[in-house]
């Protein structure tokens, strides 16, 4: 998935990591309980991650905007990335999504 710069369809403002964790796990099919909320207080945005390797990670502006920063780049860089701008769209995380909801749903279906 690649961040792209500009406009992100996104209409909602975040107040609280909750908030921002919520919409983390819909818009990347992982269960809440499985991802973890950092305020980024000086940018203005959370990130939101799954502690694993491998993981998903994404920086949501207060504003709603979101950028998928891969596991490849470093806290630091994938910062500096939202800070210059670049964003993900809202469209950009459905594969990942129903990816990641098959996945979560196979793995119920097993254990329960």
């Amino acid at each position: 998935m690649e961040a792209v710069d500009g406009e992100n369809e996104v209409d909602m403002e975040f107040s609280s990591s909750q908030e921002a964790l919520r919409r983390a796990s819909e818009i990347c099919g992982v269960p809440p309980a499985l991802l973890r909320v950092y305020e980024m207080t000086e940018i203005g945005a959370y990130r939101v991650y799954q502690p694993t390797r491998g993981g998903v990670r994404v920086i949501i502006g207060r504003d709603g905007s979101l950028m998928f920063a891969a596991s490849a780049l470093s806290t630091d860089q994938a910062t500096e990335l939202y800070k210059a701008g670049r964003r993900t769209t809202v469209q950009e995380f459905d594969d990942l999504r129903e990816l990641n909801r098959k996945r979560y749903a196979d793995a119920e279906n097993r254990d329960g």
